[in-house]
């Protein structure tokens, strides 16, 4: 896991970790989370891009993934600015306990 710190104070804005790495096949899954004080400010879609430039260049990979709520589309968009494309939609794959309702889980790769 990259903990993500503010570099003038070292304050702790979130992190992005490889989820599951598959060596065999070169390819991963990776998630990070943010705390929402720090949401718009670049912050996720900087490490992201690192970390993706990080697993494609030294540990080999072919394809890195990710996945969002379909209730978060602005990590869709973080996604989609780090180059990630939309390739599905996983049906009713996450229970919410506040809402006691199924969402969807939509996949990126790049």
């Amino acid at each position: 896991m990259e903990v993500v710190e503010l570099k003038e104070t070292s304050q702790l804005v979130g992190n992005v970790a490889a989820i599951s790495v598959n060596r065999n096949h070169h390819n991963c899954e990776i998630g990070y989370c943010f705390c929402s004080r720090y949401w718009n400010n670049g912050f996720a879609t900087e490490a992201l891009k690192a970390v993706i430039t990080f697993m494609k260049t030294e540990c080999d990979m072919h394809i890195i993934e990710a996945k969002h709520y379909s209730s978060n589309p602005s990590s869709g968009r973080v996604m989609e600015k780090v180059g990630m494309i939309m390739e599905a939609t996983l049906r009713d794959r996450r229970y919410n306990e506040v809402t006691k309702q199924y969402c969807d889980l939509i996949c990126y790769y790049i």
